[in-house]
């Protein structure tokens, strides 16, 4: 059988459309008949996850509505020949018909489910139960357990074991230092689970050897040795008293091994490396020449010897020790936690790899029964950004990849991996980018056949304009500019390939500079300096929608510097003018508005809060002349006092919230403010409301915990219109800006220096070596297997710099401002802003110049390189998608289609979280007049929704007995309604029943064909936002061949109003945009009608 496809490994640059491949891959699987549940596609977070879905469905319905595109990718082998339009709706209809079967998931996710399904292969009683990783609770009672439970004798090892393990003990107690080992210590004992592979420091230091401790008196000796030589070399003196201070400071060394004092053997290192073999030295010192021989030589040798050996049994006492201590915990840990299914997704991983004997392991013959059942299952892999895989998760499904790859003539089964090692950011966590060529050079061996792994490579950027694109290639295309040799090497292995703009990028307007900032403080870049920058390029103007991107590479330095721009928006008026969020935490409180509203739950949850009493004493609402607390649509009013009204107001929302949860109660809170709330402000209400919205269907009403999701609550699209979003590096991965700015590029460490306390070794396939606690600095030179893998480890911290850099830069889509401190840093480090001025100072543009000079910065800002137009912004086509418009509409399409597609279907669609929903009766009521005036829900609202509920049961009042429709509803709502609500829900019920209005609940007199929504969920986007909302009745008639020809929307409306112009004034807009929806679904024209409950009138708009 010859394969349909090859297995396919990609290395896709920055902005090259490595999602868009991966999602063709996954159509034409599908498109050669196989079934989604057979495919496997993985990555690494829920985001990436849902972005490869809604690329897949985006695709599907942007070829199948372009003709032209279709053929393109046909021709190009990204589909399988003869695919057609009608086949891609068929692929669409399985994937929307059959959810639970696909397997597009995280790494996490996928592993989760193997253990779910076979749990007691695994060890695991009961039902599994997922541990945050970060949830240290599980943890401290196992470990008070180990001890509280430990006999005398035991409790003496744990003692001992951690005074070895070379920890400081709290007085009567060995469980602070026995936590931070399990804290420090417990994931690299999971890594390497075997003590062989904590005591091979015999093998890796050979010629240190513990019998060359000295005694102190032979050390006294030595020092007395040494002082004699002095008195006998005037000229080498100095030199002979640093031999002194060595001699005595090995003493206090062999007890206490802190920092040894080794001035005189690192100036011997710096004549000879190998100093500590040679038979004589002689090099100068001072004004003169030192020669050493004999005894004196011999002697600095043996204290060295003396030192190293101290150094070893310190290294060794920690490795065994430790081991021993976290062993003893993991043990108790599996037999307490995780044999009862309580587990961290790194738990899953560990216990999924083959080759170990650790606790956490299958035996051999369970890992062959579940590799068989889960081979039978999956024949198909697809994992994007393979650069980020651990050698762990790889080691977790290498066997299943290797049956992939054996050659089978009777089943079709492919692997497909995408990522780019110029990426790899991610190996502090475990992410090897050495994975991606060790696979391809293992299954591109001619001997798997057509089976054998083929490499492509993709370098044009759909992303970026021409002056980043210009930009990253001075930057990486040439490493032989960079002096530092650690630097350029990790260069060379990016193996980075010149990038090119694709066709569409290309004709993005865009620049790029490289900008040196003066600073009060040094080697910084001023916060306002960038913001003046900003400030200049005014990205927010009207007429104008960019997004803003501020990458560094701390928490710290962001939060900071989002600090200081509130700061200079406020001193410069323009507060209002943008948003604000830190790694995609939008900050609401930069409202005036919501704070009022943050605050009054604040004095709700705790009346005796006096931050929050004293700030809502002093709110005065200039547009009313007076103070909050005298409005009377908050329950105020004149001779009001504060302490008064804030106990009223206190109560009136705890008990609003209760009853009717909290968005409802910041509706009616904006009810008041609408007229007075800019644009600033309504965007953070919104967001608020929408966030209320979901706290409330998880059916809680816990202020404090309200408050906390507010406070929590994060940005749910990938690149937010009028906000500056600072975020670090590592979160903007996988996310693009128009416009970039990177100032946090000097750090006090260079690109090539790195430390760690634990130094591992893997074998050529990354399995474990050997791990041992790292000597100090002086020593390693003396252990030179550890110092050959620490070199190592240095190697690959430097290229994660350096792909830190590399990231950075790719974000931009038009617009990239590099800005580094003017100084240059000291020392022997090498930091970015000297790998950039390598690579790109050159005399600038003087209209370029002229351009920086006229941004208004207190702090002199100079230009070292720049290219492109700095007027970018002002070419750019205002407000305008700058994606493909094949893209665009495919979005429309498909939020019509689902969303249709499930409405049919009886089910509630979910907005995606990338959109900050609009509700059509928020819409609807910006203009309005008469709002709720205070917080108490009262009879409108709680009767409202019960007369709701009500009138949704009813199809058609043709088919049903009105009375014992409304008798079983009584009954239903007995237990939260009084017997007066209930006698009011009936006479409204009947009363609306008798009047000229219910018309609209009974069959159409033409005899059409009908079906009717009630109370239906939709969600579907429009203009850019998504809308979201409840129909209360949409009547649909249909022609003899099931098309719709006539859409009727009625909205049951309770308010105690009958006056038609009111009613017109205050849902005109909500209706407008229900029937905009629903125009959207049907393409037909649509009749609105608001049936009024307590008048039984209905009224056509």
């Amino acid at each position: 059988m010859t394969r349909p496809i090859r297995n396919l490994a990609i290395m896709a640059s920055a902005g090259t459309g490595k999602t868009f491949r991966l999602a063709m891959r996954y159509l034409t699987l599908l498109k050669l008949g196989v079934e989604p549940d057979e495919i496997v596609a993985m990555t690494f977070t829920n985001k990436a996850a849902g972005e490869i879905f809604d690329k897949i469905i985006q695709e599907i319905l942007a070829l199948s509505g372009d003709p032209e595109r279709l053929r393109e990718q046909i021709r190009t082998g990204m589909l399988p020949p003869g695919t057609t339009p009608e086949d891609l709706f068929v692929i669409l209809q399985k994937i929307l018909c059959s959810p639970k079967k696909l397997q597009i998931s995280t790494f996490d996710s996928f592993f989760f489910n193997i253990i779910s399904a076979f749990p007691m292969e695994c060890g695991i009683a009961g039902e599994i139960t997922m541990l945050s990783e970060k949830d240290d609770e599980q943890r401290i009672r196992t470990l008070l357990s180990l001890i509280r439970d430990s006999d005398e004798n035991e409790r003496h090892v744990l003692l001992e074991l951690v005074k070895q393990a070379g920890m400081n003990l709290e007085p009567y107690s060995i469980f602070a230092p026995a936590q931070k080992i399990v804290k420090d210590y417990y994931e690299a004992y999971l890594k390497f689970p075997e003590e062989r592979f904590w005591n091979r420091l015999p093998e890796l230091a050979p010629e240190i050897r513990p019998e060359d401790r000295m005694s102190d008196s032979e050390l006294m000796k030595a020092k007395t040795l040494f002082q004699e030589s002095a008195d006998q070399a005037p000229k080498g003196k100095r030199f002979f008293d640093t031999l002194v201070r060595f001699a005595e400071a090995a003493v206090s060394f062999a007890r206490n091994p802190v920092s040894p004092y080794l001035t005189p053997v690192e100036t011997l290192a710096k004549t000879d490396p190998d100093w500590i073999h040679a038979g004589s030295m002689e090099f100068p010192y001072g004004k003169g020449t030192i020669v050493l021989s004999g005894e004196i030589l011999r002697t600095i040798q043996r204290i060295m010897r003396h030192l190293l050996a101290v150094e070893y049994e310190r290294i060794s006492n920690q490795n065994i020790a430790r081991y021993h201590l976290i062993r003893r915990f993991d043990r108790q840990y599996g037999a307490q936690v995780r044999q009862n299914g309580n587990l961290t997704f790194k738990d899953i991983v560990f216990l999924l790899r083959p080759e170990t004997d650790g606790t956490l392991a299958l035996p051999f013959s369970d890992r062959t029964v579940l590799e068989e059942r889960l081979d039978a299952v999956y024949h198909h892999y697809l994992i994007d950004e393979f650069q980020d895989t651990s050698d762990e998760q790889w080691r977790a499904i290498s066997n299943l990849a290797d049956e992939i790859f054996q050659p089978d003539p009777d089943r079709f089964r492919s692997f497909f991996y995408v990522g780019d090692i110029k990426q790899s950011i991610y190996q502090w966590r475990d992410g090897n980018p050495k994975l991606f060529g060790m696979l391809y050079k293992r299954y591109s061996d001619p001997g798997f056949a057509d089976s054998s792994l083929e490499l492509k490579t993709m370098e044009l950027s759909y992303r970026s304009s021409v002056p980043v694109i210009e930009t990253v290639n001075r930057v990486f295309e040439h490493p032989e500019l960079v002096a530092n040799k650690a630097v350029r090497q990790a260069m060379e292995k990016m193996a980075f390939k010149k990038h090119t703009s694709s066709s569409s990028a290309a004709r993005q307007p865009g620049f790029a500079a490289l900008i040196a900032c003066s600073a009060e403080e040094q080697n910084t870049v001023p916060a306002e300096s960038v913001f003046s920058l900003l400030e200049s390029i005014d990205p927010f103007a009207p007429g104008r929608s960019c997004t803003v991107g501020i990458l560094t590479r701390s928490n710290k330095f962001a939060r900071s510097m989002a600090e200081q721009f509130r700061e200079f928006a406020a001193k410069r008026g323009r507060s209002g003018e943008f948003a604000i969020s830190v790694e995609g935490v939008l900050l609401l409180n930069a409202s005036m508005v919501f704070t009022v509203f943050r605050n009054l739950l604040e004095m709700a949850l705790h009346p005796g809060d006096q931050m929050a009493r004293g700030f809502l004493s002093m709110v005065r609402i200039a547009e009313e002349d007076k103070f909050l607390f005298e409005l009377p649509g908050l329950l105020g009013g004149e001779g009001c006092s504060f302490p008064c009204w804030a106990d009223r107001i206190s109560a009136s929302l705890r008990a609003s919230v209760a009853a009717d949860g909290f968005r409802c109660v910041l509706e009616r809170f904006l009810a008041l403010f609408r007229t007075l709330l800019a644009d600033f402000d309504m965007q953070r209400m919104m967001m608020a409301l929408d966030a209320a919205a979901a706290f409330d269907a998880s059916g809680k009403r816990d202020i404090a915990e309200f408050l906390h999701s507010l406070d929590c609550m994060e940005a749910k699209s990938s690149s937010i219109r009028k906000t500056v979003q600072f975020m670090t590096i590592y979160k903007s991965k996988g996310l693009d800006f128009d416009l970039v700015i990177v100032p946090e590029l000097y750090t006090n460490n260079g690109i090539d220096t790195g430390s760690r306390e634990l130094i591992v070794k893997k074998d050529a396939a990354f399995r474990p070596e050997w791990v041992t606690h790292a000597p100090r600095k002086a020593f390693l030179p003396f252990f030179p297997a550890v110092a050959e893998a620490d070199a190592v480890l240095n190697e690959d911290n430097t290229y994660e710099n350096c792909c830190l850099l590399y990231v950075a830069m790719t974000r931009a889509r038009h617009a990239l401002y590099l800005m580094i401190p003017d100084e240059k840093g000291g020392g022997n480090s090498f930091r970015y802003p000297d790998l950039l001025r390598a690579t790109l100072e050159e005399t600038p543009d003087p209209e370029h110049v002229q351009w920086l000079s006229s941004v208004p910065a207190e702090q002199k800002m100079t230009l070292l390189y720049s290219v492109g137009d700095p007027s970018w912004l002002e070419k750019k086509s205002s407000g305008a998608d700058s994606r493909a418009p094949f893209l665009i509409r495919a979005e429309e399409r498909l939020f019509a289609l689902e969303t249709g597609y499930l409405a049919q279907r009886d089910l509630p669609v979910q907005p995606p979280e990338q959109s900050v929903a609009l509700s059509p009766s928020v819409a609807g009521e910006k203009g309005k007049e008469g709002a709720p005036a205070t917080f108490s829900a009262g009879e409108g609202a709680a009767m409202g929704s019960l007369i709701h509920a009500l009138f949704a049961k009813v199809e058609f009042l043709d088919d049903c007995d009105p009375e014992q429709l409304l008798a079983e509803y009584l009954e239903e709502v007995a237990a939260r309604t009084t017997p007066e609500e209930r006698r009011s829900i009936a006479a409204l019920f009947r009363h609306a029943l008798s009047s000229p209005g219910a018309a609209l609940l009974r069959r159409p007199a033409d005899g059409a064909r009908v079906e009717v929504w009630r109370e239906k969920h939709f969600a579907v986007r429009m203009n850019g936002e998504l809308v979201s909302g409840v129909f209360d009745r949409v009547v649909i008639s249909r022609n003899e061949a099931g098309c719709p020809v006539r859409i009727q929307l009625v909205d049951y409306k309770s308010d105690a109003s009958d006056d038609p112009e009111l009613y017109r004034n205050l849902y005109a807009g909500q209706l407008e945009m229900y029937a905009d929806v629903l125009t959207c679904f049907f393409h037909l024209p649509v009749e609105r009608v608001i049936f009024m409950i307590r008048s039984g009138k209905s009224l056509i708009l």
